[in-house]
């Protein structure tokens, strides 16, 4: 089955894919800034969705943004990680962004580790430039 990502223009779509991404566990609130200023994107396997993630821009700045994702419980685990972080780094390079950075725990953490995402503090962090054209 096929793996495609969309992204999503509309407010009510946003708002939506926000409610779909509670719902199936994102550990906390989203902020109304993250539903209003934030780049949302859908992952479909097939014709469900599957995915919701999403770019936050970083106060103060147009180069750094944070990176959301929510899976649906029964993809976890199968999503095509390769895949959505060339997506990622296509759009964020399309936004002009030049440094992500993600605040995860569990499993995410060894799948981004695996695609060259790089500890620090808390955080991972992705030098977009750097991982452009990588074979991920």
């Amino acid at each position: 089955m096929s793996w495609t990502n969309q992204l999503l223009e509309d407010s009510a779509q946003v708002d939506l894919a926000a409610m779909v991404a509670q719902s199936w566990g994102f550990p906390r609130d989203i902020t109304p800034n993250e539903l209003e200023r934030g780049v949302w994107f859908a992952m479909f396997r097939g014709c469900e969705l599957s995915v919701v993630w999403w770019f936050e821009t970083v106060s103060g700045s147009t180069t750094e943004a944070g990176i959301h994702i929510a899976a649906d419980p029964r993809v976890r685990g199968r999503i095509p990680a390769r895949s959505w972080q060339l997506e990622v780094v296509s759009h964020a390079r399309r936004l002009g962004l030049q440094r992500l950075h993600a605040s995860v725990e569990g499993e995410v953490v060894s799948y981004l580790l695996r695609l060259g995402w790089e500890p620090r503090q808390a955080l991972l962090f992705m030098d977009v430039e750097a991982s452009y054209g990588r074979d991920c």
